[in-house]
């Protein structure tokens, strides 16, 4: 089934290094760590490893899918959804010229390895140009939530909350996950997963959050409200909680009226993306279908009848032709 989509990828090194150099060198402390963040009146406090304080009129938590921040705010804590996500990149360079991607999103799914996407990004350097761009993949896996702790240990016996880094995968489990990869994927597809080095895997979390922010603490990205990836919405949540702020901030003299219009907006839009996230959960991991066994027809019925999109948030784009 082919569904017209608009989709923008990009490079994390590539995002990293556009938003860094739009901060000032003496205004950004690397390798600081944080130990708290607590509200004053008409501010916030920052608490640094080496118990220094700052204080300032407003501090925004972007911290991640396992926040401190809201946890101490909110008690709220991530849900495993009984999956993890096995990741990887294989560079363009590497590839036969023939076999290299189009700009398209290959989405699939089958039993076992349910889920599964691949599509290009931009190269280390930036580059878009086919053949310099990097192929980023991730195949979805069940794992059961009494095996995940012992799955979440690697190499050298290194036991991890969520993630485990590049590279550091157990030999067992590159080699099961690879063995899956080929007996489940399309060739070209197992081709792509199995040619890939440094390969990782991430613990699938969600939670919701009941705001975006307390006093004059806010959350942003995955240290406010986590959605399952099948929504997409990870970096895009996190520029458009910045964006909205921004607007709010704009919109408003009075600062708290600003935040508590910024926070509820956000949370009430992170709760309709939670709940498109829980759909494709039921639709793509817990309930999959046969997809051999369906036709154009059937296929567009079960999409229709498994998947409701809240208001103003879609994959679909009706004219917009894609290239295999």
């Amino acid at each position: 089934m082919t569904l017209p989509l608009i989709f923008i990828s990009f490079h994390w090194g590539d995002l990293h290094r556009g938003l860094r150099s739009r901060v000032p060198d003496d205004a950004y402390r690397a390798g600081q760590g944080v130990s708290g963040v607590s509200s004053l009146d008409g501010g916030a406090v920052i608490r640094l490893d080496d118990h220094s304080e700052h204080r300032f009129d407003v501090v925004v938590c972007a911290e991640g899918y396992h926040s401190q921040s809201r946890t101490a705010l909110f008690g709220s804590e991530p849900e495993y959804r009984g999956y993890i996500c096995w990741r990887g990149v294989l560079d363009e360079r590497e590839m036969d010229a023939g076999e290299l991607m189009r700009s398209t999103f290959a989405r699939f799914g089958c039993r076992g390895m349910p889920g599964s996407f691949l599509y290009p990004v931009p190269g280390a350097d930036g580059s878009i140009v086919r053949g310099e761009r990097l192929v980023n993949w991730g195949c979805y896996v069940p794992v059961a939530a009494e095996k995940l702790a012992d799955f979440l240990v690697d190499s050298s016996g290194q036991r991890h909350d969520g993630t485990i880094p590049p590279g550091r995968l157990r030999p067992e489990q590159e080699h099961d996950f690879r063995t899956l990869a080929r007996e489940s994927l399309p060739p070209y597809y197992a081709d792509i997963v199995n040619a890939s080095d440094g390969t990782f895997a991430q613990a699938v979390f969600s939670v919701g959050v009941p705001d975006y922010h307390a006093g004059r603490i806010c959350l942003a990205g995955d240290a406010g409200a986590v959605a399952p990836p099948f929504t997409g919405s990870g970096i895009f949540k996190a520029a458009t909680n910045a964006i909205n702020l921004a607007a709010a901030l704009g919109a408003h003299e009075d600062l708290d009226a600003a935040l508590a219009h910024w926070g509820a907006s956000e949370a009430a839009m992170a709760e309709r993306i939670l709940d498109l996230g829980r759909q494709f959960d039921q639709a793509f991991i817990q309930g999959i279908p046969d997809f051999g066994a369906m036709n154009t027809t059937t296929a567009a019925d079960w999409w229709t009848d498994s998947i409701t999109h809240p208001e103003g948030f879609t994959f679909e784009a009706r004219g917009f032709a894609t290239d295999r």
